[in-house]
């Protein structure tokens, strides 16, 4: 009897390690640009899911707070850091995606809203001050980050400004006003550190200068320190998307001051951020719709923005009757059709105009079927149609 050798031995753990690789590893998508069941890899969304208009806040706890102030609210996915939910506000959709803490998270979520879809990110959350006077409880507005969040850098220089949009800012600083909640705005520090980024000692630390850090920043004249707002400004502007940031103050580091209890603030700027998110919406497209089945909004063509869509169905259907002229004449159009057999008509069709597919120009296409385009029999329809119609 042969004995087994080491060799033997490592080729056969060698086979089960691959045999359980083939087995586990069936399905596979881009690794440049992953999908997960046709929805985004990690907010697990698709382009139907979202609103144009996206709250985000770092906490995924705080997406349940608009349970009670969105209509038909959803969560729509729950992975990893990212939760999502989607509702109406005022008939307006609205969605609301956590990013977690720091920039590489936030990089994440905004790029794959973006990707979607999304028109404005409006960052929401917690916020330390620099400024004595600013209360905690109060809201903050930034005009701008000093970038030192880490992930924008892979997209623009340093020297590239991370700035809030202005109708965005303006929307936020009126249902500020409108609720009479009190604001600060200004430049905010987004840095991608909690503790000494910030000023902070470690717990375990002794002898670190919190002052030196704090001291610089007040010298710039930073308003307060926070951890996303520079990634999300960045990024959306590099893809002509609006952005903004409405804060709730969680500490003055100036009165060394730290909010216990800040769901009241907190729930106070999500109500601002709706509002503001509602002025927005309105005056971004420059309608303002009664309900959701009245007004342009109930074809999505209107909505999006592609305009152009309804010339080219006249145009189409000034091809298509004068097709329909030339047809006639070669082909019993009307008997077929009583007949209900189609095949004559197809078979016109796709020696006219299918076959050719991509390779003309529809122009060309129209030209080769018909001769030069003209609408004059588009109008001839018409008038017969509508004369027929309403006996005019």
């Amino acid at each position: 009897m042969s004995q087994r050798t080491d060799k033997d031995c490592a080729c056969s753990e060698k086979d089960k390690g691959r045999k359980f690789l083939e087995e586990i590893c069936v399905n596979f998508t881009s690794a440049s640009s992953p999908t997960m069941n046709g929805k985004m890899p990690h907010i697990q969304c698709t382009a139907d899911d979202i609103g144009e208009i996206v709250l985000l806040p770092g906490d995924p706890a705080r997406v349940s707070m608009f349970e009670d102030l969105l209509e038909d609210y959803r969560i729509v996915s729950n992975y990893r850091e990212y939760v999502v939910g989607t509702g109406y506000y005022n008939g307006i959709k609205i969605t609301v995606c956590s990013t977690g803490i720091g920039a590489p998270s936030t990089e994440i979520a905004v790029i794959q809203l973006i990707a979607l879809g999304a028109k404005a990110l409006i960052r929401i959350g917690g916020t330390g001050v620099l400024k004595e006077e600013v209360p905690c409880g109060a809201m903050v507005l930034n005009t701008g980050a000093v970038r030192r969040g880490g992930s924008s850098c892979f997209y623009a220089p340093s020297e590239y400004p991370a700035l809030a949009s202005f109708e965005v800012l303006d929307c936020l600083k009126r249902a500020c006003e409108e609720r009479e909640q009190p604001y600060s705005m200004g430049v905010c520090m987004s840095v991608g550190s909690f503790y000494h980024g910030q000023g902070r000692q470690m717990p375990f630390e002794t002898g670190y200068d919190e002052n030196a850090v704090l001291e610089q920043y007040k010298k710039w004249n930073i308003l307060n320190m926070e951890m996303e707002a520079e990634t999300i400004f960045t990024l959306a502007s590099l893809n002509n998307v609006f952005s903004g940031s409405i804060c709730a103050v969680h500490c003055n580091r100036i009165t060394d001051q730290w909010l216990v209890d800040f769901e009241p603030a907190q729930k106070e700027m999500c109500r601002t951020a709706l509002a503001a998110g509602e002025k927005l919406y309105k005056e971004y497209l420059g309608i303002e719709v009664p309900n959701d089945r009245d007004g342009c909004l109930q074809d999505s063509h209107w909505s999006g923005g592609a305009f152009g869509y309804f010339p080219s169905y006249a145009l189409g259907s000034a091809y298509g009757a004068q097709m329909l002229r030339r047809m006639e004449q070669d082909v019993d159009v009307w008997g077929a059709a009583a007949k209900g057999d189609l095949t004559p008509i197809t078979a016109w069709l796709r020696e006219k105009v299918h076959q050719y597919g991509g390779l003309m120009e529809p122009a060309d296409v129209v030209k080769n079927a018909c001769g030069d385009f003209s609408a004059e029999d588009y109008i001839q329809y018409l008038t017969r149609k509508y004369t027929g119609l309403y006996g005019l």
